[in-house]
């Protein structure tokens, strides 16, 4: 029975974050359902999440359309002055397709400061972003990134190091 409820709440959660027309409302939302998240944070309409409360959202970070953040098997942490583009996905629960019966995998996921997860991108279970990233559009990443890395594909790999202060100003409050 408390499962049914939870589906509701969601449910109805999601409605509120697809259909509220103010980024303040939509902190307001955020608050009231326990996410802990910090100053400047811009959420746009239709974002999807699950089990909120997992959630830790650093300062002056941008959240865009259609995003899903799924805390089913974990917490998501999300580092300041980060951008998580349109339509992306963070997962901490996935099935092992190695099982011989399908059994779950689940890990936290850590998206580091200064992060640029690009549009449609995906995020697998225990995977972490080093600071200063980019997950290019349409990738696909598993597992742990170095700081300032290009990472590009299904599955996404280090395509290149990028410069160290290329992002050094991104969404901060004194640029």
């Amino acid at each position: 029975m408390s499962r049914f409820f939870y589906i509701i709440l969601i449910y109805i959660i999601n409605l509120l974050l697809k259909i509220t027309p103010f980024n303040f409302l939509r902190l307001s939302i955020f608050y009231f359902i326990g996410v802990k998240y910090g100053r400047g944070l811009i959420l746009k309409r239709n974002i999807r999440i699950d089990f909120p409360w997992r959630l830790k959202i650093g300062d002056n970070c941008y959240i865009s359309e259609g995003v899903y953040l799924d805390c089913r098997g974990g917490g998501i942490v999300i580092g300041n002055s980060c951008d998580i583009s349109m339509e992306s996905i963070v997962f901490t629960l996935t099935h092992d397709i190695e099982s011989s019966n399908f059994s779950t995998k689940k890990g936290d996921v850590v998206i580091n400061s200064r992060c640029w997860i690009c549009a449609r991108s995906i995020v697998l279970p225990g995977s972490e972003v080093g600071e200063g990233s980019v997950l290019a559009a349409n990738s696909v990443f598993s597992g742990k990134s170095e700081k300032y890395s290009l990472l590009v594909g299904i599955p996404a790999r280090l395509v290149k190091k990028l410069n160290t202060n290329r992002s050094i100003n991104v969404r901060s409050s004194s640029a």
